[in-house]
């Protein structure tokens, strides 16, 4: 059985710490990243993955200008040089973007050193420099040593020359400044903004927050660090000689860890402090209270008692103890610290042993005491764990969940580990990544693949597309190759596109309007199609408009239904598309709506329509159409014979004439002629009657026959345009109502008179006091008459 890992713990007051291997290096390392780090020689500098594989080489000689430094930052690669900062965004492509500031003469300052963003010229001015801003220009300061000023990006900490600290606040551009001692030579600056700082003189180093004449800590050494770095948040830490680092809890209280190669260099990350040695990184951090709860010996934790229980089982004498030891615990407590305290663990072997311990716990607990969500999700981010450190990419989970995995998988691809990404995509149970690696991966193909033609990379990138069977954005590639200069393999990877809005920007940004038009039509998305179309008749010649509009849209009319009120656009477009019969609708609609529906204009649109004799639809217009013609010409006789203009009216409009002018005769001609049906002809009448007041012809029209349309019509219609009390000599005839209906009738026409009449004849003495109600105070005959009916019922 292993050693208890808590046996190379160090214990600092009430906290322990400890030191892990990481990784073997194979090249002295000036620089860290995540997934890789760097190596600079006196001429080149290089960049390696944890795997030892060579992902850039750059040339000092070869640099347009002289080479100062260079260092990993987010993993990417940072070059210094004496006039400019290039940054690399990508070790894949080779993707890089250079940075410097002009002075006034337009001229690129000279840099003397670069930190974080920060640079620092050699006349000693301050500048962020992806901002292209200077900070605090009017500040005089002198540094003799590069590592006499420091910056966490928010503080810059100089170290000046006269032994004044000024401490320059970014964001809130204040200035604090603290004289009276000398000697500064070293400092830092932990995470949360706390300021370290070493004073060769007085061997002391003093630690604090706003003022540094109230240091939170302040002791003396015995002797000089040769570095120093913050362990996380919680402690400073010092190298001494080549192979110890302390970390200092007081002047008198520190831990001490040796290592057996020479220290090279301290990095601060998250969880603690990175040591790099000739040829290992080690991790050194504080032990998590609950792992340490579980390991320190003699622990009665619960978490310690459920790991102790697991190696009972394994002997068969010791399995009913341990099932005991489970009843004097909080299961669900020491489940919770086993599962914590296995996502803290680099050694896959306790990550096991703790898993283990935690299954064996939550087996005896139901599913309403534990949830065992976060038992899977470990699992499944251990997996993942476990997998990047075979690529030298050493993390907890509590870094994992920090960097995201999205960001984990960014920087697998940067160093060519697509397969490797795809199994932590599969681990982590995340599908919607896979276009993301899938996009780095082609983006790389086409830069990198300069003696590829496009034929061959197509069918490349589009074999790997169909294979993954997961939606992506193809345009975004295609952009990429675009800007290479590959026209037709952008062309055809935003065309295999299933986003339309990305695939038609992309079209038209390539000047390929009508493939972008092609797509929206397909598509079927109304608006990008009339944006489309809309954008193409502002940019184009009107022959090219209309060559586009006929080549594009033969399937839909939506532009053509845009411009239904442009008659002569319309006109243009259907004789030049060869549609005769949409043109022969298009010139009777406008003569129609212009009052233009002449003979003329019927015969033209006739000699369009007999084109498509076979058509249904043609048949049903031409019958129309030849009405239209009959009318026509009826109306000219009209005209002609009775010196009234019946010219553009409708069938209805010109019969409704003909009864206003009194023209029996013509009348019967025309509803004979136009098989005017009965019932319209009775509508027709009785409308126009009751609109030029002819009362009495209308009742004589209304009793001369029984009504085919009854009687309501005409009371209505007199209602409408004449007298109501006019209109009461119809209710009598409205056999389909009831006595109440027409009574009611007769008050609103206020016909009392007739109202009185029929409650009478009814017997109804409630409707006769109801007809009294009603009659004026005025109308003495009408209320006497009333009242006599009353009193005789």
């Amino acid at each position: 059985m292993d050693l208890n890992p808590s046996l190379n713990w160090e214990r600092l007051r009430s906290v322990f710490y400890r030191s892990q291997t990481l990784q073997s290096i194979g090249h002295k390392a000036s620089s860290l990243g995540l997934s890789v780090y760097l190596t600079v020689e006196s001429n080149k500098t290089f960049v390696y993955s944890y795997a030892e594989e060579l992902q850039l080489t750059i040339s000092h000689e070869r640099l347009p200008s002289i080479h100062i430094k260079s260092v990993i930052e987010d993993d990417h690669l940072i070059i210094i040089m004496k006039d400019r900062v290039r940054v690399y965004s990508s070790l894949l492509t080779r993707e890089f973007k250079e940075h410097s500031i002009l002075d006034q003469d337009r001229l690129p300052v000279s840099i003397w050193d670069y930190k974080d963003g920060i640079m620092i010229t050699t006349d000693f001015r301050i500048y962020r420099i992806y901002h292209k801003e200077q900070v605090f220009p009017n500040l005089n300061f002198s540094l003799l040593l590069k590592n006499h000023w420091f910056t966490d990006k928010s503080k810059i900490v100089l170290l000046d020359s006269s032994g004044t600290v000024l401490i320059c606040d970014i964001q809130s551009k204040q200035l604090k400044e603290f004289s009276g001692w000398s000697g500064w030579y070293k400092g830092c600056i932990s995470e949360n903004g706390f300021i370290c700082l070493v004073n060769g003189k007085l061997n002391r180093i003093i630690i604090f927050d706003e003022d540094l004449d109230k240091p939170l800590i302040d002791f003396k050494l015995d002797e000089l660090p040769k570095s120093i770095a913050w362990c996380g948040n919680d402690l400073i830490c010092c190298s001494f000689g080549d192979d110890e680092i302390r970390l200092i809890g007081s002047e008198k209280e520190y831990v001490s860890f040796w290592f057996t190669s020479s220290i090279i260099s301290l990095q601060s990350v998250s969880e603690g402090l990175k040591v790099v040695t000739e040829d290992h990184i080690e991790l050194v951090s504080k032990v998590c209270t609950h792992t340490s709860n579980i390991f320190s010996i003699g622990s009665t934790s619960p978490g310690a008692i459920l790991l102790d229980s697991l190696n009972l089982l394994q002997n068969e004498k010791n399995s009913p103890k341990a099932i005991e030891n489970l009843k004097i615990i909080n299961v669900k407590k020491a489940v919770e610290e086993c599962v914590s305290a296995a996502g803290d663990e680099i050694d896959s072997l306790w990550q096991k042993r703790l898993l283990s311990a935690a299954s064996f716990g939550k087996d005896s607990l139901s599913s309403t005491e534990f949830d065992a969500t976060q038992f899977v999700t470990t699992c499944s981010y251990l997996r993942a764990l476990n997998f990047l450190k075979t690529m030298g990419i050493f993390l907890t989970l509590t870094q994992f969940i920090s960097i995201g995995a999205e960001a984990i998988i960014l920087k697998l691809v940067e160093i060519c580990k697509f397969y490797e990404s795809f199994q932590i995509i599969d681990h982590m149970k995340r599908p919607d990544l896979i276009p993301l690696v899938f996009h780095e991966w082609s983006k790389g193909k086409i830069l990198n693949s300069t003696e590829s033609g496009d034929d061959e990379l197509y069918q490349v990138i589009h074999g790997r597309a169909l294979d993954l069977g997961v939606p992506l954005q193809l345009s975004k590639i295609a952009d990429v190759a675009y800007l290479e200069g590959r026209h037709s393999l952008a062309r055809k990877l935003a065309l295999d596109d299933d986003n339309l809005i990305p695939k038609v920007n992309l079209l038209l940004k390539m000047d390929e309007v009508d493939a972008a038009i092609k797509e929206a039509n397909r598509s079927m998305n109304i608006p990008v199609i009339m944006f489309l179309l809309l954008y193409s008749k502002r940019i184009m010649s009107n022959a090219q408009f209309t060559k586009t509009l006929i080549t594009t849209t033969r399937d839909n009319n939506v532009y053509q239904y845009f411009q239904r009120h442009d008659f002569s656009f319309l006109y243009d477009h259907y004789r030049q598309t060869d549609d005769y019969l949409a043109l022969a609708r298009l010139i009777w609609r406008h003569g129609k709506d212009e009052g233009q529906e002449s003979t003329a204009l019927l015969d033209q649109v006739s000699d369009l329509y007999r084109k498509f004799i076979t058509n249904p639809d043609v048949k049903r217009d031409k019958a129309t159409i030849e009405r239209a013609k009959k009318l026509s010409l009826y109306q000219t006789d009209l005209s002609n014979k009775y010196g009234i203009n019946f010219y553009n009216q409708t069938c209805d409009e010109t019969l409704t004439s003909l009864i206003k002018a009194g023209q029996r005769n013509e009348v019967k001609r025309m509803v004979y002629e136009f098989k005017i049906s009965e019932r319209k002809f009775y509508y027709l009448k009785c409308a126009c009657l009751a609109k030029e007041h002819r009362l009495k012809e209308l009742h004589s029209f209304a009793t001369d026959k029984r009504s085919p349309i009854g009687y309501l019509p005409f009371f209505k219609a007199v209602s409408k345009y004449a007298n109501k009390k006019d209109a009461a000599v119809y209710i009598s005839m409205l056999t389909s109502l009831t006595y109440a209906e027409k009574l009611e009738m007769y008050l609103d026409c206020k016909a009392y008179g007739e109202a009185i009449s029929l409650a009478s004849h009814e017997r109804d003495a409630i409707g006769l006091k109801q007809v009294l109600n009603r009659v004026p105070q005025n109308e003495t005959q009408l209320r006497s008459l009333a009242m006599q009916q009353l009193h005789n019922l």
